[in-house]
């Protein structure tokens, strides 16, 4: 009876423990070349990886390209597929001949990919350009790319179909097209769909150029810009819009007795109710006037560009009359760039901008002796001395490298993700059209003759490159091993500081002291486009 109870309690322990013990962790497996299948190939590595498992890249991969020669990758189990540790993407093609990925009822997780060239075509496989999910299937994408991808029948990049489930996130959408619905997603009888953070261009349809919709969906923070198919969103069912630039005639089609559309904050190009319910129209500008917009008419939007972040934006203008009108209680934390919402214009009120950019601070009714305080830097101000014309200067913090900071000088990293814009305008907020002469002045310990002040010359009719005035020279002089400072530059002047500076330093690494003898680089870029015979100083507040 005691071998009995005895052997009884090992299997007990046994089939507790057994999980435990046997259970293998989640893997990651590297893709380690281009071919289309075998060994080290991203079909034969998906294929070979368990459920739960990561598919990274080997550093040899980086921008590269994966062509597909034996039709679409099937994925059947929950996977990561994580671009991200690579220098550039990784680029997937279909080959114009086929779809690039079909997920069956897997939840798959995509990161820092690029897909192009995929094609839903035939009787079969005319759904989905790049990707086609079924049954319960789930996708998250996040800042990747889809280019050129085309479905014979809908959702020219991506296409969900009854229970599966959808996030997109700081994605980038170009020239993908489908013929009948959703030039890049078409969306039918999904539960849930997010897409924040994407910017879409160019993409066609005959009905939603972008995005075709028949799911409750969340869009918020996105561009939309030259979409065709007759508009650029349709609903069919609850959409909420926050906070998305639609561009030129960009905008929004309802389209079902049961649908609903949400928007709050948004600058759309037009809108078009066949069917269905406006429920939530708060603070929207809307170009043409139509579904009853609170404001209308030009919003002053530049030109889509690489504003920061990881998809293109169009930023509003200085002068923009959508700045600071959103309505606070439906404002997102931040930007479709990451930026933090805030004050637009400077008054006191707790808005933020419409639409999905965020801009700087104007500062208006500058006058002889007055100082600008830069956001999040308080110990450095910038002091206008002038009685010119300039009534505002519009400073914006850009949260991304400066297109000419590059690698890294003396063991100091150059590349510091942030660098500053700044524009002065007339009252009325009519762009100067001259310059005046700046001095820049940084707070800077231990300046001696290894410190540089730089000028980068491009666009300034004196050449290409940086002009470093080294000590001693001209336009270089040292207050008390406190700060240095460079007179005599005119318009459009980049500059970087630093000890030991070379000529790739630019871009705002800090702007505080350090009273180390080891100084760290106080790197600075400054884009000054101004007007007048005054006198501008970047210095520390005593």
């Amino acid at each position: 009876m005691r071998r009995l109870v005895y052997f009884v309690l090992v299997l007990v322990v046994t089939a507790v423990l057994a999980p435990t013990i046997h259970a293998a962790p989640a893997a990651t497996i590297y893709v380690s070349n281009t071919n289309d299948s075998g060994a080290g190939s991203l079909r034969g590595q998906i294929a070979a990886a368990a459920p739960g498992d990561t598919i990274q890249f080997d550093a040899s991969l980086s921008g590269q390209t994966i062509t597909l020669t034996s039709g679409e990758i099937i994925i059947d189990k929950n996977l990561t597929i994580d671009g991200s540790t690579l220098a550039s993407p990784v680029t997937i093609s279909g080959n114009n001949s086929s779809r690039i990925f079909y997920l069956s009822s897997s939840a798959v997780s995509m990161t820092s990919l690029r897909l192009i060239n995929g094609n839903g075509a035939g009787s079969s496989a005319c759904d989905g350009g790049a990707i086609y999910l079924s049954g319960s299937a789930t996708l998250t994408v996040d800042r990747s790319e889809f280019d050129n991808n085309h479905a014979s029948c809908n959702g020219g990049a991506i296409y969900l179909f009854v229970n599966s489930g959808l996030t997109l996130t700081n994605n980038t959408f170009t020239n993908n097209s489908s013929l009948y619905a959703g030039g890049a997603v078409r969306v039918a009888n999904t539960p849930s769909v997010t897409v924040r953070g994407n910017t879409f261009v160019g993409n066609t349809s005959n009905e939603g150029g972008a995005l075709w919709l028949s799911a409750t969906t969340l869009v918020e923070n996105n561009t939309f810009f030259n979409n065709n198919g007759r508009v650029t969103i349709y609903t069919y069912e609850t959409l909420t819009l926050t906070n998305n630039t639609f561009v030129g005639n960009d905008g929004v089609t309802v389209r079902n007795s049961v649908a609903y559309l949400h928007m709050r904050n948004n600058i759309i190009g037009s809108c078009v109710v066949a069917g269905g319910t406006i429920s939530t129209n708060i603070n929207n500008w809307i170009v043409d006037g139509s579904c009853s917009p609170a404001y209308s008419g030009d919003p002053h939007l530049m030109a889509l560009a690489d504003n920061g972040g990881p998809t293109q934006t169009a930023a509003l203008q200085p002068d923009s009359p959508a700045i600071d009108l959103g309505i606070s209680a439906y404002c997102p934390a931040t930007d479709q760039r990451g930026v933090a919402r805030h004050d637009g214009d400077g008054n006191g009120v707790a808005t933020c901008d419409l639409g999905a950019y965020e801009t700087g601070t104007m500062q208006c009714s500058i006058s002889q002796g007055n100082n600008y305080t830069f956001a999040n830097q308080s110990n450095v101000s910038l002091y206008v001395n002038t009685s010119s014309d300039l009534g505002c200067l519009y400073v914006e913090e850009l949260p991304v490298n400066h297109p000419n900071a590059t690698g890294v000088t003396n063991g100091q990293h150059l590349q510091t993700g942030k660098y500053w814009r700044i524009e002065g305008f007339q009252s009325d907020g009519v762009t100067l059209a001259n310059t005046f002469n700046v001095n820049l002045t940084l707070p800077y310990a231990s300046a001696d003759s290894t410190t540089r002040v730089c000028k980068w010359l491009e666009g300034s009719g004196a050449g290409y490159g940086w002009d470093c005035d080294d000590a001693g020279a001209t336009h270089t002089t040292y207050s008390a091993a406190v700060s240095v400072t460079r007179s005599g530059l005119v318009s459009l002047s980049e500059w970087a500081v630093g000890q030991n500076v070379g000529p790739t330093a630019v871009s705002l690494q800090s702007l505080s002291t350090n009273s180390s003898t080891a100084v760290l680089p106080i790197i600075l870029a400054l884009i000054l486009l101004a007007v007048g015979t005054g006198t501008v100083i970047v210095r520390r507040r005593s």
